[in-house]
């Protein structure tokens, strides 16, 4: 049974890093990319710890397996990752006459990742309402930047109700679909 809870060990966050790296997009075949999807944020056991403000990730646990989380980064800790804040602070200024976006009331979603072997069992769903439950009297969105190749991860996004909100092509061509959750 599914257990979830969220992060207040610093053991989960070994847990987190240890199936972060098992589902990088150079840890797996293209086969699985397509299929199944990958992460491309690599954060330390530190960056962890520290990107949640005062929030914590929301966890998914199958006993003592992690079967997966979604990290969330508060607005201040975003300023430590220059690329992020830069294509935020862009979909903010390109959306602005069509939405209540605003970089400083919205939670980032630093990463979602689901273990293989528990995925399309609602976890990613449940994972987030947890969040939503947890920051919800503070942020006004939940936001999050996916690689426009992962389209297993688009895909589970909409189904929670997440819309796209902006698209940014990155000088050296890759895309990225920046996606909102309104709370």
């Amino acid at each position: 049974m599914i257990e979830y809870r969220l992060n207040y060990l610093y053991e989960d966050l070994e847990l987190i890093k240890f199936l972060q790296e098992k589902n990088l997009k150079s840890a797996l075949t293209e086969q699985l990319i397509k299929e199944q999807g990958f992460v491309t944020a690599v954060y330390s056991v530190e960056d962890l710890g520290s990107m949640s403000g005062t929030f914590k990730h929301s966890l998914a646990f199958d006993g003592a397996i992690l079967a997966g989380y979604v990290l969330c980064m508060v607005p201040e800790e975003v300023k430590k990752h220059p690329f992020l804040l830069d294509v935020l602070r862009k979909t903010e200024v390109n959306i602005a006459e069509h939405s209540s976006f605003r970089l400083d009331k919205s939670l980032i979603i630093g990463q979602v990742c689901v273990a293989s072997s528990y995925r399309r069992r609602g976890i990613l769903q449940e994972l987030y309402k947890r969040m939503a439950i947890q920051v919800g009297e503070h942020y006004h969105h939940l936001v999050t930047l996916v690689d426009s190749a992962n389209q297993p991860s688009i895909v589970a996004h909409k189904a929670f109700g997440f819309k796209e909100i902006y698209q940014y092509k990155e000088p050296l061509g890759r895309e990225w679909v920046i996606v909102a959750f309104e709370l």
